[in-house]
């Protein structure tokens, strides 16, 4: 029997509520421990795009927290080796930068070293993996694809999971830019990697096509590469450098989006 699709409430908290509902919903329908839960499947159990639920709940995390915030109920995630590992690769890196070892990592995950390269093959594997972990790949592919006549809207709910992503590790973002100053292996591991330019890429080429972005003689390349820096600056550079709290992910990506878009100058000054 199909799953009858959470139902909406009223009109300003329907979207969340129907997220919320929808958390809860898979906990009771499903087997999956929390980890393995997606923000996938919660879009789909909603109803909405995936785009509609990151405009509400920029990361996995922020989604588990309101629940147990607004709905009263924890959940208690067991972690596999997979994440064990994972978790160790970061604070290892930290620590001692990308020349550590193997054996370092397995150490502090808890593992043999044979597990290690059972489960990921090799060192480069292994950091591959630790990247692909911490970039939000969904979001990546949905800007990619997507064919939405609101390029505002688009570039907010990208740059907001972005932003917020990056937040969470900005200590892995300082280790990343030395490394590469000082040529380093592994430098790759930077959050806003070539990944995140060739989906902006693609998606300002389409959007270009489209006529919904006016043509200034910039490519789609460097539209992406000033939209990426227009992040970093707002959400990671000033910050560190001026000592002054950054704003919430949602109001750095509306307001970088917004300006992005429409500029400082109305249309007389054109």
């Amino acid at each position: 029997m199909p799953r009858k699709q959470v139902k909406k409430k009223s009109k300003k908290t329907s979207t969340r509520d129907v997220l919320l509902d929808a958390v809860l919903a898979l906990r009771e329908e499903t087997e999956k421990a929390p980890h393995e839960l997606t923000l996938n499947d919660v879009s789909e159990r909603a109803g909405v795009s995936r785009m509609t639920l990151y405009r509400h709940f920029p990361t996995k995390q922020s989604l588990l927290e309101s629940v147990r915030e607004e709905r009263g109920i924890e959940f208690v995630e067991q972690e596999d080796v997979r994440a064990r590992i994972l978790r160790a690769v970061r604070e290892v890196l930290v620590k001692e930068g990308f020349s550590a070892t193997m054996e370092v990592i397995a150490e502090k995950a808890g593992v043999g070293v044979a597990t290690l390269y059972r489960q990921f093959g090799d060192k480069a594997s292994l950091i591959g993996a630790f990247r692909e972990h911490l970039r939000p790949s969904e979001i990546l592919s949905e800007l990619a694809l997507s064919e939405s006549e609101d390029v505002e809207a688009d570039l907010s709910t990208f740059a907001t999971r972005q932003i917020a992503v990056l937040q969470q590790h900005q200590d892995l973002l300082l280790l990343a830019i030395r490394a590469k100053l000082n040529k380093e292996e592994g430098t790759d591991t930077l959050a806003f990697s070539g990944v995140t330019i060739r989906a902006l890429e693609q998606y300002f080429s389409k959007q270009l096509q489209a006529g919904r972005i006016a043509e200034r003689g910039d490519s789609p390349r460097e539209l992406a590469v000033a939209f990426v820096g227009a992040m970093l600056m707002s959400a990671w550079f000033y910050p560190t450098m001026s000592g002054e709290p950054p704003d919430a992910p949602e109001r750095i990506g509306a307001r970088v989006a917004r300006i992005f878009v429409h500029g400082i100058q109305g249309e007389s000054h054109e």
